[in-house]
């Protein structure tokens, strides 16, 4: 089922179906912010990653001498989510741990998504709340795909990102199976922005961020119309497209990262994820603005 909210700059619709943010519409321009989907191309607009983000070695776990299988960006995106609250501007959605969940993830949880809207802002937040006795190993991220060209009037193939902070990153390098390989590469280009045509981003670009918190505006050359997605509690970021002519950019904050090559079986012995104690949460946090 789809629920709305809106204010007089924008109109948040979310689907409880992954709690996914399925339309972001820019009222006073008419335009549409997310990837509304294509089965040919990438059929998601922007799902919610818990508890792990990107590819388990060997798409399986072990705990406690038990197996899991244990598929891409785990399987929150794929359940159905319980609407919580509902205000005029803001929504609440949680997932909480079953005997479904159970049976992929052994672990006790509640996983609230809040959608609320501040003027010309949407922000998403993610908590995990580990509601059992023993630690729970997670991670959360956003995949949000950002429809493209911002304005359908100025539909040259050119976009550019910017970064805050601009230091550069450091990039790390994933096999085809989409784990990482240990090697890591300084990109100082960053700092000047990355510019964009309509080549797709086919391989993901995973960056290790300098700071917890920051920004990556996207903008057109010929349009003044620009998507801010700022985000807090994020270890990586995350760029990934697909097809031809790219038509949807994903910008992804995540606080967790693939396996790599090597990693250790044990999902309590996996250094891509979060530890969390009994009784406490883990967060993370993505705005968008225009």
């Amino acid at each position: 089922m789809l629920y709305d909210v809106s204010n007089d700059f924008l109109k948040a619709t979310v689907n409880d179906e992954g709690a996914e943010l399925w339309s972001l519409l820019d009222i006073q321009n008419d335009r549409e912010m997310i990837w509304q989907g294509d089965r040919t191309i990438w059929p998601r607009r922007s799902p919610i990653l818990f508890p792990w983000c990107g590819s388990i070695l060997n798409g399986n776990f072990e705990h406690d001498g038990h197996h899991f299988t244990a598929g891409i960006h785990g399987f929150a995106r794929d359940c159905q989510h319980r609407l919580v609250s509902q205000t005029t501007d803001c929504l609440v959605f949680e997932l909480t741990s079953s005997s479904q969940t159970y049976a992929k993830f052994p672990f006790e949880f509640v996983l609230r998504s809040t959608y609320c809207l501040v003027g010309a802002s949407l922000t998403c937040k993610l908590e995990a709340f580990n509601t059992g006795n023993q630690t729970m190993p997670a991670a959360l991220g956003f995949h949000t795909g950002l429809a493209l060209p911002l304005d359908s009037g100025h539909a040259k193939a050119r976009w550019l990102l910017e970064f805050e902070p601009n230091e550069g990153f450091v990039l790390l390098q994933a096999n085809d199976k989409g784990l990482l390989t240990g090697e890591q590469t300084f990109w100082p280009e960053a700092r000047s922005g990355l510019h964009l045509t309509d080549e797709p981003i086919r391989t993901s670009l995973i960056l290790s961020l300098p700071e917890s918190e920051g920004r990556v505006t996207v903008s057109q050359p010929d349009s003044s119309n620009r998507v801010i997605v700022s985000y807090t509690h994020a270890d990586r970021l995350v760029l990934w497209s697909t097809g031809f002519p790219a038509r949807y950019l994903c910008i992804e904050p995540w606080n967790g990262q693939p396996d790599s090559e090597d990693a250790p079986h044990s999902i309590l012995d996996k250094t891509n994820l979060k530890h969390i104690s009994p009784g406490k949460s883990l967060e993370l946090t993505q705005t968008l603005s225009i």
